[in-house]
């Protein structure tokens, strides 16, 4: 598997991941944020602003993350400081929260 990645202007960007192997395309996704390469489960922006994982080369629908109470931010990318993958199905992420801009962890089982 490889990735493409388009710039349009840092930050905005559009990934695709290319299973070579198999022949298959999965993109575009925008501002891509992480990559668990275990299950192939990525992160990244969708297009309604917020925060979505998926599971790559798989016929499941994305999943949003309600980070709580995230800071005034363009976009949400920009509040993210950290994510994590603590096993296949958990995720941890770190983010600025309110006008204070204080780091808070969103856990998601």
């Amino acid at each position: 598997m490889f990735r493409v990645t388009i710039s349009l202007g840092s930050p905005d960007s559009y990934t695709y991941f290319v299973d070579g192997s198999r022949g298959l395309l999965e993109g575009p996704f925008f501002l891509f944020q992480k990559l668990y390469e275990r299950n192939l489960g990525i992160v990244y922006v969708g297009s309604n602003g917020k925060l979505m994982g998926k599971l790559l080369f798989k016929r499941l629908d994305p999943v949003t993350f309600d980070l709580p109470n995230v800071s005034p931010v363009a976009v949400v990318a920009n509040a993210i400081t950290d994510i994590e993958f603590t096993s296949d199905t958990t995720i941890r992420i770190s983010y600025y929260s309110g006008s204070q801009y204080i780091e808070e962890a969103y856990c998601e089982p």
